[in-house]
Parts: structure tokens; C-alpha cells; sequence
């Protein structure tokens, strides 16, 4: 994945399409060869970063919390039917691996709990570009926008019907392409007509839905 990833970007910034671009990914891009590639091509990072995969730079984060420096920003909200607390923490500047030629990176978090304290949610990412009380938000809002795109498109093409899996990488010449850009062809079709879909039975229909 990762090559095809680096081929990707290579070509749009060949072609001057993308500029001052973000890459989102998991933990599993999080790692310096990787993260040194995405910043050789002019991009910024913004990974998950899990706790198993980077021990030394959660050792950072831990004597941090021991000095009690670590920044923390708190938001409540409320969604409708219950009242959440979102609470961020931040640091900058830590080393993504052991060794003196260790890649230095901002690194963020959030913990979502409702009122009675029970934790919905708790992520982490490393990121190129520093981190603040200013722009936490933000970055946050940027890596979970990676599962907005996951579960609305990726997961509609391989398990709606559409089957668009990993058999579309087999094939001779261009049949695996063909296959694949009419599956994506049908998806945007959909896409398109999906305002006009006639009501439920039974229901009135809302003005401008009938075609």
C-alpha cells in the first residue's frame, strides 16, 4: 500500500495538483522511512499513533504527566441526547524512534466521555506540523475525517453490493482497471440520484423529490 501511496503522490505533485496537501492514515503508516518519504514530496503528515508501536515516544509523553506538562484543553457539548466532554492533550516536539537521527513530530489526543464518565471515544495521531491550543481542534477534526471517507465510500464499494475488493487486482493488461473504473462509474451514478429516490410507501413526498 505504501508504494502505491508514494506513486500517488509523486504524480500529483508532478502535475502540480497538490500543494500543501495532508496525508491521513493509521498507525500503520506512522513510522519515520514512511512519515520521511511524505515530507520528501512536499506533504504534510497527520497518522494514528498507538501506544504499541511507538513505546519510547509514549515514555516521552508519560514524564510529561509525571511534571504534570502536558497541555490539556476541555469542550463540552451537547448532541442531542446527551451532553459529552471532549478533552484534548497535546505535545510537540517528540521523537517518533529511538536514535539521534530520530524524526521529531507533534503528537495529539482525544478522549470523549459522557456525563457519567465512561469513555466513547480515544484516539491519537503524530503529526509534521506543530500542535496548540489554537489549532488542536482542527487537527483532531482533520484525522477523524480519514473514518468519515473510510465508512461513507470505502466500506459502501466492498460491502453494498458493489464488491469492490482486492480481486480487482488481478487481471491481464487492463482488465482489472476496467473492472474496477466501472464499479466506481456505478458508485458515482448513485451518488448523483440519491436526492431524487422516491419516498418510503405511505409517506408524502417531500416538494422537488419526485422526478
Amino acid at each position: 500500500m505504501a508504494p502505491v501511496f508514494m506513486d500517488l503522490v509523486g504524480n500529483l505533485v508532478a502535475s502540480g495538483e497538490l500543494t500543501a496537501h495532508r496525508a491521513l492514515g493509521d498507525d500503520l503508516y506512522c513510522h519515520q522511512p514512511f512519515c520521511e518519504q511524505v515530507l520528501a514530496q512536499g506533504c504534510a503528515f497527520l497518522f494514528v499513533c498507538l501506544p504499541g508501536s511507538h513505546a519510547l515516544l509514549y515514555e516521552w509523553i508519560a514524564d510529561f504527566e509525571r511534571t504534570a506538562e502536558v497541555p490539556t484543553l476541555v469542550r463540552t457539548r451537547w448532541t442531542g441526547k446527551q451532553r459529552l466532554t471532549d478533552t484534548y492533550r497535546w505535545l510537540n516536539d517528540l521523537p517518533l524512534r529511538d536514535g539521534e537521527e530520530a524524526l521529531h513530530v507533534g503528537w495529539c489526543e482525544l478522549t470523549t466521555s459522557d456525563a457519567e464518565g465512561n469513555v466513547l471515544y480515544h484516539n491519537a495521531w503524530a503529526s509534521s506540523q506543530p500542535i496548540s491550543a489554537a489549532n488542536v481542534i482542527a487537527v483532531v477534526a482533520a484525522g477523524r475525517s480519514r473514518w468519515k471517507i473510510e465508512n461513507e465510500n470505502n466500506n459502501t464499494l466492498k460491502a453494498k453490493g458493489y464488491s469492490f475488493e482486492h480481486n480487482y487486482g488481478h487481471g491481464k493488461r487492463h482488465l482489472a482497471n476496467l473492472l474496477a473504473s466501472l464499479t466506481l462509474l456505478a458508485f458515482l451514478a448513485h451518488t448523483v440520484l440519491e436526492p431524487a429516490k422516491p419516498p418510503p410507501t405511505g409517506r408524502a413526498a417531500a416538494p422537488g423529490r419526485q422526478i
